[in-house]
């Protein structure tokens, strides 16, 4: 994906970061390649940090489950993983960052899904995966545990 800016702008595109320090870290966490002749940033999803984001065992169910139900709010996940909504949360905008997910706001209610602009490649490491493990623990619980959430839990889910 490439994206023209103006380098001055650049730290506000970057969600808002306020210093060079912190922009630098940004710049090495996700490969952002900056050309200076030509102002144009490039942003390429490697192996690298796809695997970096999957390594914490929290972002992989939530990952599996996201790519099993299709699209999840945040109140799905922490129901089916049993596990508190900020930790949820921060793993969620984890995957958000490494853009394995995205994610679309309905009023108080936050959506999970894959992002569009997945490269093929990872999208199949993703589905392989999946085939891999669904029949094993914690991922089998985390299935069963959604599919057994009550009605009242699953009301984000329902759309206007």
């Amino acid at each position: 994906m490439l994206i023209s800016v103006t380098s001055r702008y650049f730290t506000h595109i970057l969600y808002g970061l306020r210093n060079i320090r912190h922009w630098y870290s940004f710049h090495k966490a996700t490969n952002i390649y900056v050309n200076p002749h030509i102002e144009i940033f490039i942003l390429i999803m490697s192996p690298e940090i796809l695997f970096r984001a999957l390594s914490d065992e929290t972002r992989l169910r939530c990952v599996m489950l996201v790519l099993q139900h299709g699209e999840l709010c945040v109140c799905n996940l922490t129901e089916a993983l049993k596990l508190s909504q900020p930790k949820i949360s921060r793993h969620l905008a984890t995957l958000k960052a490494a853009r394995v997910l995205q994610d679309r706001r309905e009023g108080v209610w936050v959506h999970y899904r894959l992002h569009a602009q997945l490269p093929v490649w990872a999208l199949t490491v993703l589905q392989q995966t999946l085939c891999g493990i669904q029949a094993r623990e914690p991922f089998l619980s985390d299935s069963l545990n959604l599919k057994n959430t009550p009605e009242t839990v699953m009301l984000c889910s329902i759309t206007k």
